[in-house]
């Protein structure tokens, strides 16, 4: 409850309990819920020093920022992510397209030459696919990086 007074023991609690079970080392999100009933309260993720989520503020009563934990849960569980630039010629529609379906597209402008210019963020471990449509001189040596990391 985002809102409890007591908000800041509980979370002390809920961390010692988590130690006393060995389970203070595994990744978590803190969600914080009841937004609806605090004021100038908006949906958000905050992020850590490795800009991983590591808490959500929603409302399940009214929906709000439910989608925002959807992104938090399906970011955890695809690893790490990448952030990539990428500039795609008018020919690479179809390239465009597919990165539509699986990429979090932070820029999409078109470019003066007539294609685009993407910054895209997607988990590392998909940052292969870039490889099979030709981007290897962009993503080559930032996935080999990555596949060598436990």
């Amino acid at each position: 409850d985002a809102g409890d007074e007591r908000l800041t023991d509980t979370i002390a609690q809920v961390e010692e309990v988590l130690a006393e079970i060995g389970a203070d080392r595994t990744p978590r999100i803190q969600v914080y819920n009841k937004l609806d009933l605090l004021e100038n309260a908006f949906p958000r993720l905050e992020r850590n020093e490795r800009g991983q989520v590591s808490k959500v503020w929603l409302s399940a009563l009214s929906g709000q920022g439910l989608e925002l934990l959807d992104q938090a849960i399906d970011e955890r569980l695809s690893g790490e992510m990448q952030r990539h630039t990428l500039h795609l010629s008018a020919t690479e529609a179809g390239l465009r397209a597919r990165l539509f379906e699986f990429a979090k597209i932070l820029k999409d402008e078109t470019s003066e030459e007539g294609g685009w210019d993407l910054e895209i963020e997607i988990p590392a471990k998909d940052a292969r696919f870039l490889l099979d449509y030709g981007l290897g001189p962009m993503v080559e040596e930032e996935v080999k990086r990555h596949a060598d990391e436990p």
